[in-house]
């Protein structure tokens, strides 16, 4: 078993964890959602988006542990700043 690899910004440590973030558009349905599954199954949390923080949430709680829930709907586009804020809050 491997213990390190080398990348182009160095060498990781493959037996530390690291916190790992990612998102997804659309990850309340179809393949989106199926994204989300697996990337939150191996460890990343996931901030996923709906239209509506109700679409959010209900896939939150299907999926569960490593996601949140962002309402985004892009033809509102106030919507994409306030999820922003939301994201830099939570993770600093």
């Amino acid at each position: 078993m491997f213990t390190s690899l080398n990348t182009q910004r160095g060498t990781v440590d493959v037996r530390k964890p690291r916190r790992s973030y990612r998102s997804c558009p659309w990850g309340t349905q179809g393949i989106g959602k199926e994204i989300v599954k697996t990337l939150a199954a191996n460890g990343t949390t996931v901030y996923l988006s709906g239209r509506t923080q109700d679409s959010a949430n209900a896939a939150v709680e299907e999926i569960g542990q490593g996601t949140i829930g962002l309402a985004v709907d892009l033809a509102m586009p106030e919507t994409i700043a306030d999820a922003l804020s939301s994201v830099r809050r939570s993770t600093i």
